[in-house]
């Protein structure tokens, strides 16, 4: 089973996170997203990644991603062997601009995480926002903190400027210890036009917070890592929705497209998995979290990161 190590954690995941955000949802319903986890743990994955607010933007149940992790870590028998990644402190959906890091509301989000998933202690946690008026110290000391209590195995955060992720980093070295060890980011082959991004709090991969990445050694997880589908479709010669083509249409993309696709006709493969081998070439560790709509997709997935594969073509992009 491949495992690579992330980042400065302790943690040795497979190559390829399966992303839970839709589970108990209209596009993955319960009984498929407990298929989905079967297949990815048969097939060698050891990563979910969730959050306590997946699902609450729908009326109804709340955490209902977190509360099927839980239930599969029961019923499959397999808790203690797959490593759970989770984020609190997500804004409420309807105030999106009012930060919630505060210790008394980041405690409510990890005690309901917990609960929601069973287990005493969270592998990898992540703020899932930032709140600039908070100092960077105060946010690592809290998950320190939780670290040394056992609540949490490593921390990470997603959604963060660069400037805040460095300041963080200067201070956990003034402390002597590995703060935050991982940045969950937008990124994918298909290089996102940021101004198209509906939610502002999204903070997307670029050439400055790469290259940071690169000179640090920084694990990355990418969300969003296959471009809402954008290089298939275009593979496939399907239509492409007016708000997936201005998340993604513009120069840059066409010049991948015009390497990538002649390369992957010629291989008999598609450009999700392209994008995979892609990231198992960056200079950092770099996970992309997927989030298949079936069975077939995840198997096509977890597929290319078990094989062995051709070279990618010579120019890509580097991030």
């Amino acid at each position: 089973m491949k495992r690579i190590p992330l980042g400065q954690s302790s943690l040795n995941v497979f190559p390829l996170a399966l992303g839970t955000a839709d589970y108990g949802l209209p596009r993955i319903p319960n009984e498929d997203a407990l298929r989905q986890m079967d297949l990815y743990a048969q097939l060698g994955g050891n990563l979910l990644d969730t959050a306590e607010v997946y699902s609450n933007w729908i009326p109804g149940e709340k955490s209902r991603s977190e509360k099927l992790i839980g239930q599969w870590l029961r019923q499959s028998g397999l808790k203690g062997s797959m490593l759970i990644s989770t984020k609190g402190g997500h804004p409420l959906f309807e105030s999106m601009t009012t930060p919630r890091l505060s210790p008394q509301e980041l405690d409510d989000d990890l005690r309901r995480s917990l609960d929601n998933l069973g287990v005493a202690q969270i592998d990898l946690y992540f703020l899932h926002r930032d709140d600039v008026n908070r100092p960077v110290d105060e946010l690592v000391d809290y998950l320190e903190e939780k670290k040394q209590a056992g609540l949490i195995g490593a921390y990470g955060l997603s959604n963060w400027t660069l400037g805040r992720v460095q300041q963080a980093a200067e201070y956990a070295k003034r402390r002597g210890i590995t703060g935050f060890s991982v940045n969950q980011i937008y990124w994918s082959l298909a290089r996102v036009n940021p101004p198209a991004i509906g939610d502002k709090t999204l903070v997307p991969m670029d050439k400055p917070f790469y290259d940071y990445h690169a000179q640090t050694g920084m694990a990355a997880m990418a969300y969003t890592s296959q471009a809402k589908g954008y290089l298939s479709k275009r593979y496939q010669g399907q239509s492409i929705a007016n708000d997936l083509q201005a998340l993604y249409g513009g120069p840059h993309n066409e010049a991948v497209l015009e390497q990538l696709l002649p390369w992957c006709r010629a291989q008999g493969c598609d450009p999700a998995q392209a994008t995979l081998w892609w990231f198992m070439a960056q200079p950092f560790t770099a996970v992309p979290v997927v989030s298949p709509g079936n069975l077939d997709q995840l198997q096509t997935l977890m597929d290319a990161v078990n094989a062995d594969h051709p070279p990618l073509p010579e120019g890509l992009p580097a991030w």
